[in-house]
């Protein structure tokens, strides 16, 4: 891993951040780091394939104003939600328990070796969570088949999740939208009248008010509130 190389190159560092990006998923055992299908990304089509979209359809068209509020997302097909019914269908064992994690947690975990907690802005990101509340939509997994799946529990701190074998302590992934504006300060700023430009793993416009109306996702700001953003 390039982590392995970073580390002979300067030495065992005391603490890993994880981020990257949001979206992200893939299949894995209960106990088990390894992923039992591939990883699929934000960029991933393939559940607009499956079953000829049907699924997403069916997601979708339930997907109520209320239910949509909880989220505060619209469904895309490289959300989590939509992309698990995939996922399940390239299993060739249907006997074994599932776990659903994101691909920053699944970093995270190759690095302690165990599953770990999920931080609420990769959560978030998913289209199956509820940053209101700070719990897993159970309806909207229902209504993708996927309710049998385990979902991680989730933080707003960033907190520690375990060590490396070199004795490194390795914190929870947070997503890279947040990251960022939190790395440029503007996670310190609570205005409500501040405009954010990122641009990085993608482009957005934020602000920090969430009742700026309009066609926007809410994503939870780093120390609590949450960026409207489009």
């Amino acid at each position: 891993m390039a982590i392995e190389a970073d580390v002979a190159a300067h030495g065992v560092p005391k603490e890993i951040y994880v981020s990257g990006q949001m979206h992200g998923a893939t299949l894995c055992e209960v106990d088990s780091v390894e992923p039992l299908v591939p990883i699929s990304t934000w960029q991933d089509r393939s559940a607009r394939d499956f079953d000829a979209g049907k699924r997403w359809q069916d997601v979708n068209s339930a997907l109520t104003p209320e239910l949509l509020a909880k989220t505060g997302n619209e469904l895309d097909f490289g959300h989590p939600l939509v992309v698990l019914p995939f996922l399940m269908s390239q299993l060739t064992d249907g006997s074994k328990k599932l776990r659903f994690t994101s691909l920053i947690s699944l970093v995270a975990e190759y690095l302690v070796n165990q599953p770990v907690s999920s931080h609420i802005s990769d959560a978030a990101a998913s289209g199956m969570y509820d940053p209101f509340t700070r719990t897993w939509v159970t309806e909207l997994l229902d209504l993708a088949g996927v309710g049998d799946v385990n979902l991680p529990e989730t933080t707003e701190q960033v907190i520690a999740v375990g060590r490396t074998k070199g004795d490194t302590l390795v914190f929870v992934g947070v997503g890279d939208h947040q990251a960022s504006l939190f790395g440029g300060e503007s996670g310190e700023v609570d205005s409500a009248r501040e405009i954010c430009i990122n641009v990085g793993t993608g482009a957005q416009i934020s602000s920090l008010n969430p009742k700026m109306g309009g066609n926007h996702r809410l994503r939870p700001k780093l120390g609590g509130g949450f960026f409207a953003t489009i």
